[in-house]
This record gives C-alpha cells, structure tokens and sequence, in this order.
C-alpha cells in the first residue's frame, strides 16, 4: 500500500497532513501542552517580547503574566498588518 501511495504525490501530501493532524490529536488526548511558537515582537500592553502563537486555537497572546491584553484571533490577516501588535523588535534608527 504505501508504494501506491508513494506513487501518487496528492495522495502522499494528503496521507502526511492527516497522519499529522492524528498525531496533534492523540498527543492533546493524551495530555500533551499545545506547542507554541515564539513571534518576534513586543506587546502594546506590556512592551514585552513575551508574544507567542497558539497555532491549535489560530490565537496570539502575550504570555507575561502582568499582561492584561486580551488574546488577537487569527483572522487571516498578515500579521505586519495587525493593529494590536508591533512587529518591530528593538530596531535602531540611524541618526
């Protein structure tokens, strides 16, 4: 079976992008934390670099534990384009 699936590459893309989703599936079953992906960046609300994404919930939060921003969902926006979140991290201007 997986020479016929080798041999098809839509079926073999599809075949891996679901064995994955079961994977994500039965490791949050489980018990396992959802992964989350550091951003660069700084919170408007704390001016931390504590931003992450929740890519199971398609969410993005500051983790800092003072922050009291509410998490941005993800609305398919490119993320340079996002009001609530500044996508600079410590750039010097020339003078």
């Amino acid at each position: 079976m997986l020479d016929r699936i080798d041999a098809d590459a839509d079926l073999a893309a599809h075949v891996e992008d679901e064995a994955r989703r079961m994977a994500r599936r039965c490791a949050h079953a489980l018990g396992d934390p959802e992964q989350m992906i550091r951003l660069p960046g700084r919170c408007r609300g704390c001016s931390s670099v504590s931003l992450r994404a929740f890519p199971e919930r398609d969410e993005v939060r500051c983790v800092n534990p003072v922050c009291d921003r509410p998490p941005v969902q993800d609305t398919g926006t490119d993320a340079a384009t996002d009001a609530d979140t500044d996508t600079r991290t410590d750039v010097q201007e020339a003078a």
